[in-house]
């Protein structure tokens, strides 16, 4: 069988056997591994944000042992005002939209009707 000895097959076998539970396994855990996914994502895309702010900290004086945490969690405040800024300036922007084009849906309507 290609030139493969025995033993080089069976473990053949066993790693292509071993992939398959994983990947059954992950399919059958989709739904749960979302927020481990979007956690991987956010962490990986915070990480030089955090490790510019840690050395920026590790230059002040009596900087032992806490650059790291202080970097971390201004980081996740400035992440969580990003988005509550959003939230307030840009959504309402939106919702305000939204109507104007709800109530002129009539007009918009007869308009394309008129067109076509």
């Amino acid at each position: 069988m290609f030139g493969l000895t025995p033993a080089r097959r069976n473990r053949l076998i066993l790693v292509a056997a071993l992939a398959l539970i994983v990947i059954l396994m992950l399919w059958a855990a989709r739904g749960a591994l979302f927020p481990y996914i979007f956690a991987l994502v956010l962490a990986y895309l915070m990480l030089p944000l955090v490790n510019l702010l840690e050395r920026l900290l590790c230059r002040l004086p009596r900087a032992r042992g806490w650059p790291r945490p202080v970097a971390i969690v201004l980081v996740y405040l400035l992440t969580v005002g990003l988005i509550a800024g959003f939230f307030v300036l840009v959504v309402p922007v939106v919702g305000q939209q939204f109507e104007v084009l709800w109530d002129s849906r009539a007009d918009l309507i007869a308009g394309a009707e008129s067109q076509g």
